[in-house]
């Protein structure tokens, strides 16, 4: 499974709605009515954002279009020590 980073995204949440908790309640009242926990399951990596979710995030966070690549498809690499 690819792991994106999303710490652009979380930057994004925080400065617009000063916590993931309060972006999380303002989704659920959206046409996308995802769960807080649903939004916590997504935004840690341990499922992926539907594109239906992306287009709302980005219109609540002011995101254009062009910039999808930046906040929800960067990949996150993890470098594992070499040991002999």
């Amino acid at each position: 499974m690819v792991k994106y980073d999303y710490s652009m995204l979380r930057g994004r949440i925080r400065e617009l709605f000063g916590s993931e908790k309060n972006f999380a309640e303002r989704l659920r009242k959206t046409d996308v009515t995802m769960s807080t926990g649903t939004f916590n399951s997504r935004i840690n990596g341990y499922t992926y954002f539907k594109q239906p979710e992306i287009e709302t995030i980005c219109e609540l966070l002011n995101i254009d279009l062009k910039e999808v690549k930046i906040y929800f498809f960067t990949q996150k690499y993890e470098f594992n020590s070499y040991k002999e």
